[in-house]
This record gives structure tokens, sequence and C-alpha cells, in this order.
């Protein structure tokens, strides 16, 4: 299998700029001048970029000379646990710059800004909580009223080889998930 290294370095030029830019936000928020906040930076921007970029160039120079394939193997659990770190960090720099842009365009020096309330924490999870719960009881009720007349027919040829002749051409039904005895008008046999 031929390797190329370009995209080595071009993971590493995606990991130093996306962490760049985070480290360069995460300075101008709050979070930075607290010891926890300067501990996470650290470890969010420093570590975790310096361990992806060392295994990345370890992978990319042991892949061309190697015959096993257990390097693909750990390359796999590699890129598993990278991209799961970097895909969240990838779209957060995204909507993040894309958020700094609009609000430089729009942003006019004579005008006015007018901020909204926030939001609590306890408000808005129990809108969440209100919107999670009732979707199962929206799909409920869906299923109760639309979805009970819904029947299909599926017609099926089977053939067996080793099938006794006295069941050939013989027919079978079977009817199954009608749960509509307790919905409805209709409640005769």
């Amino acid at each position: 299998m031929k390797f190329h290294f370009e995209l080595v370095w071009l993971m590493v030029v995606l990991v130093v700029m996306i962490d760049a830019y985070l480290f360069w936000r995460w300075r101008k928020s709050d979070l930075f001048n607290h010891l926890t906040g300067k501990l996470s930076a650290l470890f969010l921007f420093g570590l975790m970029p310096l361990t992806s970029i060392i295994g990345f160039i370890h992978m990319g120079w042991r892949m061309p000379t190697t015959d096993s394939a257990q390097i693909y193997v750990d390359f796999g659990w590699f890129l598993l646990f990278f991209l799961m770190v970097y895909i969240a960090k990838f779209f957060y720099t995204g909507f993040s710059a894309l958020q700094l842009m609009v609000n430089r365009k729009r942003r006019k020096p004579e005008e006015k800004v007018h901020h909204y309330p926030r939001i609590t924490r306890r408000k808005f999870l129990s809108q969440m909580g209100i919107i999670m719960a009732t979707a199962p009881f929206v799909s409920l009720l869906f299923g109760a009223f639309q979805g009970r007349f819904a029947f299909y027919t599926r017609h099926l040829r089977l053939s067996f080889p080793n099938l006794p002749d006295g069941f050939d051409g013989m027919r079978i039904a079977q009817i199954s998930d009608l749960h509509i005895g307790s919905f409805g008008d209709n409640r005769d046999p």
C-alpha cells in the first residue's frame, strides 16, 4: 500500500491551526485567569496537540517500512481517539470563527448594542427536559391515531429443496402487531 506522507503534515498543520485559534479564544475569555483555566489550557492546547502531532509523525514514519498489519490496527485506534477530540474542536472552531465574522460584519461603531437577558442553566435544562420528554409522547400519539390503520401486505414466494410434497403450493398467512384493540370506536369483534 502506498502511503502519502503529505497527509501526515496536513494533519499536523490542521492540529496546530485549530489549537492556536482555540487557545487565542481561550486567552480572551475569563476562564484563563484562574489556575484551573491555565491547567486546562495546558492540557487542551498543549499536551493533546503535542500527543497528536507526535502520533501522526510516528505512524507516518512506521507505516511505509512495516509489513505487519498491526500498524493499521494501532493507527485505527489512534485515529479513533484523535477524531473523538478533534471533530468537536473542528466544529467549535468553525462555528466560533463564523460567529466572529458575523459579529464583525453586523456591528457598527456608532450603533448601540442591546443585550437580551441570558437564560439560566436551570431554565435551559428544564426546557430541554420538556422537549426530550415530549418526543416519545408525540410518537406514541402518532402511532395511536395515524399509524393504527397503516396495514400493509407483503407477499413472499419461498422455495425449499427438502420441503415435503404435501406442503407444495400451500399458502401461509401471518398477522402480527395489531395493537388497535383499545383505541378507536370500533370495539366489536
